[in-house]
Parts: structure tokens; C-alpha cells; sequence
């Protein structure tokens, strides 16, 4: 049981790839599906999905209606966005947990 203990503790993990970072946001918009976009600024390094440059969530949603008026309220006063990037890949393109307007 040891020996099996320490295999598995040899093993390299994946690296962590989710967390919150702040970014500008360059656009907001939602396509006709429902899926809305925040092109952000620079590309997020908090995940594993193949395209780092937008954020992509659905209004459908919970809270999917308040995320696109935060981030065009953001986008509209130029404000900074805190986001916490997940690795819940819509099309490629990562999702969020949640995203706040940032003081500075």
C-alpha cells in the first residue's frame, strides 16, 4: 500500500487551470443562439480551452442576463473586469464562475 501511495504521488498532475485574472474588455455581444461573448484583454492563462481571447456563457443561464449587463456596463465605461475563468469550454472558448467591474 505504501509503494502504491508513493507511485501515485510520482505522478505529475495536470496544471492547474482555472482562477481569476483581469482583463479589458474589447466586446460584448451575444450571437443569435443565446451565446454571448466578452473579447477579452490580454488572453486568459487560467485554461485549457483552445481559444484564451473570449469568454463564452449563455443567457439561459443562471445569472447569464446579469454577467452581460455587468460586462457591457464595463465595456461602456471602460472599466477592467475581474473574471474567474473555468475550464468549461463553449465552442473552444472558456466559461466563467463568476465576474466583478474592478475598482481601479
Amino acid at each position: 500500500m505504501k509503494y502504491l501511495l508513493l507511485m501515485f504521488l510520482c505522478i505529475p498532475s495536470p496544471a492547474y487551470s482555472k482562477g481569476q485574472e483581469t482583463y479589458a474588455a474589447n466586446r460584448v455581444g451575444c450571437f443569435l443562439d443565446g451565446v454571448c461573448f466578452i473579447d477579452i484583454n490580454p488572453s486568459t492563462t487560467k485554461t485549457s480551452c483552445t481559444n484564451k481571447n473570449q469568454i463564452r456563457f449563455t443567457l439561459s443561464e443562471a445569472a447569464g442576463s446579469e454577467v452581460y449587463s455587468t460586462a457591457l456596463a464595463a465595456y461602456a465605461s471602460q472599466a477592467k473586469l475581474i473574471i474567474y475563468v473555468n475550464d468549461d469550454c463553449t465552442n473552444g472558448f472558456p466559461s466563467l464562475d463568476w465576474l466583478a467591474i474592478s475598482e481601479s
